[in-house]
């Protein structure tokens, strides 16, 4: 088996609201929710890892589809759900709505 995935288009991609910086890649469903692929996160310095991993691994990181469009009715998130209700801009606006009094409220 090639480990060179870059020339190919993943069955499907994740980021992470639990682990910024983390993304998963999906090229091959093995069984049910069992996915070969890979990942790139802080802790492989940046670089690709390969391996499987889970739907419940996806779930636990809080992981959401980002390579479908929020208008198309496929799943965002792996628990079924497609629906956003809010999205926090960035670090610093989440500093500033915490209250924790040193950037805001």
């Amino acid at each position: 088996m090639s480990l060179d995935y870059d020339d190919r288009e993943p069955l499907a991609v994740w980021e992470a609201v639990l682990f910024p910086n983390w993304r998963w890649e999906a090229y091959e469903e093995f069984e049910e929710n069992l996915y070969f692929g890979r990942v790139k996160s802080p802790s492989t310095y940046g670089r690709w890892e390969y391996g499987v991993f889970t739907l419940e691994q996806l779930k636990t990181a809080g992981a959401y589809r980002i390579d479908t469009s929020l208008d198309n009715k496929n799943e965002l998130f792996p628990d079924g759900g497609y629906e956003l209700t809010r999205v926090v801009e960035t670090e610093f606006e989440a500093f500033q709505q915490s209250g924790d009094r040193l950037f805001g409220k």
